[in-house]
């Protein structure tokens, strides 16, 4: 609640690995490998579904060798475990997309709720799998109105950790580093982007 950040589960899951690990630097670590690793299986098996063999290959060396994971999987905060479960969701959501089925629709729906209170940049992965419903709902409207109650049911936990979060005197969901941002950095901003393409 002080900090503000991050929303809190992966600080829970933390505080369970801590708990059995130590605090030592390894074991504050721990939790971000192990997210990593499982993370590579959610990405090989979403790899093989939209491509085969050669796009499970390709998935998992990316997932594996990409600077962004690595360093992801080195450091004791939330990233990785948000990469691992946006993998997972997609996964899970592509292939119920496949087969239409409750269990693994309810697992992409899990892992939804559980991204959407391990951090902020979750909220891609979410808007995503509405683009992706929405476009195919002239197709899939049986899927479409199934995964519209999965999103609202996995909108809950966030909700609550908002109320919760709210009810401090002065929340703050700033970053020390980070100046304000002001209406000049919006054009600045950009002429960044452009300049680097």
């Amino acid at each position: 609640r002080i900090v503000g950040v991050h929303p809190p589960l992966y600080f829970l899951f933390e505080k369970i690995v801590v708990g059995l690990s130590g605090t030592s630097e390894s074991g504050l670590r721990l939790l971000s490998a192990l997210a990593h690793l499982l993370g590579l299986i959610f990405i090989a098996r979403l790899g093989k579904r939209v491509g085969g063999i050669a796009g499970m290959l390709a998935g998992a060396w990316f997932w594996a060798f990409t600077p962004m994971t690595i360093v992801f999987s080195r450091d004791a905060r939330p990233y990785a475990l948000m990469a691992m479960l946006s993998a997972a969701c997609l996964d899970f959501f592509t292939s119920a997309q496949e087969n239409s089925g409750s269990r693994t629709l309810w697992l992409a729906g899990l892992c939804l709720g559980m991204g959407l209170i391990t951090h902020y940049f979750f909220l891609l992965v979410f808007g995503v799998t509405l683009l992706v419903v929405f476009a195919n709902l002239r197709r899939r409207r049986i899927f479409f109105r199934r995964w519209i109650l999965v999103v609202m049911l996995a909108i809950l936990p966030l909700l609550a950790w908002l109320i919760w979060f709210l009810s401090l005197e002065n929340p703050s969901f700033g970053i020390g580093w980070i100046e304000s941002p002001t209406w000049i950095d919006l054009p600045f901003t950009f002429w960044n982007l452009l300049s680097g393409y």
